[in-house]
């Protein structure tokens, strides 16, 4: 290979390289914009504006109460132990497969 050669194949090389930076990094941005748009449980319009700000001018609207569900006990689940079952285990850790 001559040098001429190589130093085209580098060029090639970094411009290869920058491209797949910057697509990256854009598909990073378009997946993060996607994300904050579908989480559930928020809204923008309670983030927004600060409370009382949505009502006219000298109007004022009592708060609502935050309603939060009631706890669920739980229960336990009878269990019986289980044994083992005979013989050596099937699964092993290393390369080794002598006994």
């Amino acid at each position: 290979m001559v040098p001429d050669d190589r130093d085209r194949a580098r060029g090639r090389l970094r411009s290869l390289t920058a491209w797949i930076s910057g697509i990256s990094a854009a598909l990073v941005g378009i997946f993060a914009g996607i994300a904050a748009v579908t989480i559930p449980g928020t809204s923008d319009a309670s983030a927004a504006a600060p409370a009382g700000a949505a009502a006219g001018a000298g109007e004022s609207e009592a708060p609502e109460a935050a309603s939060t569900p009631e706890p669920v006990p739980v229960q336990p689940t009878a269990s019986v132990p289980v044994a083992a079952p005979p013989g050596p285990p099937h699964a092993r850790s290393g390369a080794s497969s002598h006994r």
